[in-house]
């Protein structure tokens, strides 16, 4: 075992606690009081970082190294802290007291072990030449918490050299770490349709143009695009989210306006562009043919994240170094989530990496539902993969664990 790990197995036990902590006491968006308060106050009690708040609930955590010759730069380190609108449906001994309201996601487990990161880096403050950022956030599944950092007018956001992120990962097994270079994840467009006909009582169809039966084309014609205007090697998904018209009273009628909405997902700028503008020529073509009108307007929610490969690299070698070459696995392709850690790759280099957490031989559960769970030792290697990426990144030499493996 590393002398690493043997400082993440020390404060391992305290920050599980957390973890259960914060799994029984979720609080969604940008307004998280407890969850803030009770990291906040970990961080005061226990450790010598400065302590910031940035706005409500953020929280910006310091790590000043001590060794000389660094170029002032910083290294940040984000964990999310938000819950979803789930109700819980596990028999956890933790499980979420608050009705409604669940980590269905992992945020707890980012959170508890960002905070345990801030505990093992601390050790280490003599040997990094520079400075951490631990920016524990609120609002990421809202798609607002990065921003709210980004346009804090205290940050000094042009020190900033590197920025890396972990999220767990339900498909793959405790104890692993996936890593995917390049493209990661997939940018979020919200797409929004209003179509107006003209109504009228349904015994004289000739008289209306049919609002629902136009909404009802685009739509198809929407599901037929990514079939045939999608490279097959690419990657895009289209959702319709909403639908709503006409009356439960008015059966008998002609609906005169529908309005419609759908999320769509592309890994590829490219794609994404041509895929907006088929959607538009869509618009336009149903309309000539149904004398229709199609109000279409889009809002990038959240840009794609891209994993840049020499960061990549840091974070191979820190997780073979640390917790053994076989906990290493390279993501063979994107995934179609959205994260808004992209908003911090969009101005700086990153990594944004994949930690385990299903226990062998249990089934995987997906995220955002009520039975979602993590494996308790995700904690470990959580807390190990935030430090040792920054120890990597900082030259602070990790050595190979003893015997080559030091999984769960």
């Amino acid at each position: 075992m590393s002398e690493l790990m043997r400082r993440v197995d020390a404060v391992e036990p305290e920050i599980r606690a957390i973890w259960q902590q914060l799994h029984q006491n979720p609080e969604r968006g940008m307004a998280l009081p407890n969850t803030a308060k009770l990291i906040e106050a970990e961080l005061l009690a226990k450790t010598g970082v400065e302590v910031h708040r940035v706005g409500e609930a953020g929280i910006w955590a310091v790590l000043r190294g001590g060794k000389p010759g660094g170029d002032d730069g910083v290294l940040m380190l984000r964990g999310d802290m938000d819950a979803l609108p789930i109700q819980e449906a596990t028999d956890l001994p933790y499980a979420s007291r608050s009705p409604g309201v669940m980590h269905a996601c992992g945020h707890d487990v980012h959170a508890s072990s960002l905070l345990g990161a801030v505990r093992v880096l601390e050790q280490y403050r003599d040997q990094i030449p520079g400075e951490i950022w631990f920016f524990f956030q609120p609002g990421e599944e809202v798609l607002q918490g990065a921003k709210s950092f980004l346009a804090d007018p205290h940050i000094d956001f042009s020190r900033v050299r590197a920025c890396a992120g972990c999220h767990v990962l339900g498909f793959t097994e405790v104890g692993k770490v996936s890593v995917r270079y390049g493209s990661h994840l997939a940018s979020l467009d919200a797409l929004h349709f209003t179509v107006r006909g003209r109504g009228a009582h349904a015994s004289t169809p000739n008289e209306t143009v049919d609002a629902m039966v136009v909404a009802a084309e685009l739509i198809m014609k929407l599901q037929v695009l990514l079939s045939r205007e999608v490279n097959p090697s690419d990657m895009a998904n289209l959702t319709l989210g909403y639908i709503r018209a006409g009356e439960p009273d008015r059966v008998g009628w002609v609906a005169d306006r529908v309005e419609l909405g759908a999320g769509m997902r592309t890994v590829n700028p490219a794609t994404r562009t041509r895929l907006l503008e088929r959607i538009q020529a869509i618009c336009d073509g149903l309309s000539l043919a149904t004398r229709a009108e199609i109000d279409f307007s889009y809002e990038n929610q959240c840009p794609a994240l891209w994993n840049t490969p020499a960061l990549c690299d840091v974070a191979v070698r820190a997780v073979e170094h640390t917790l053994g070459a076989q906990a290493v696995e390279l993501a063979p392709s994107p995934a179609l989530g959205a994260e808004d850690f992209a908003f911090y790759t969009q101005h700086f280099p990153g990594v944004f990496l994949s930690i385990g957490c299903r226990t062998p031989g249990r089934d995987s559960i997906p995220a955002h539902t009520p039975e979602f769970y993590t494996d308790p030792g995700t904690i470990r290697t959580c807390i190990a993969a935030y430090a040792a990426f920054a120890l990597e990144y900082f030259g602070v030499a990790l050595g190979d664990t003893e015997g080559g493996s030091d999984t769960i």
